[in-house]
């Protein structure tokens, strides 16, 4: 099991990616998967959207997110190209 605040915090995370893939992505395709190892949890987003147009810790959703993985000590990492973009978030075990 996870954490019941791990989960509100990917929950909060969840509903800020999914705000802006349908804002500004213009996504048709949208994956969240979340897995747990002995090594910790992995949760990943993906869209098939546009990708981003400006730099990744410019919009105040993002610094949101950013925020949010701190306070649970996840690492955040994206990409973004035109076919879509993609979040990972790694939490310690």
């Amino acid at each position: 099991a996870i954490s019941a605040h791990i989960e509100e915090e990917l929950l909060a995370i969840s509903r800020e990616l999914l705000r802006n893939s349908l804002k500004h992505s213009g996504a048709s395709v949208i994956e969240i998967s979340i897995s747990k190892s002995e090594n910790g949890i992995q949760y990943t987003y993906r869209d098939n959207g546009k990708g981003m147009n400006r730099p990744k810790s410019e919009g105040f959703g993002i610094r949101g997110i950013q925020e949010r993985c701190s306070a649970i000590n996840g690492a955040l990492t994206t990409s973004s190209s035109s076919q879509g973009t993609n979040y990972s978030i790694t939490l310690p075990s």
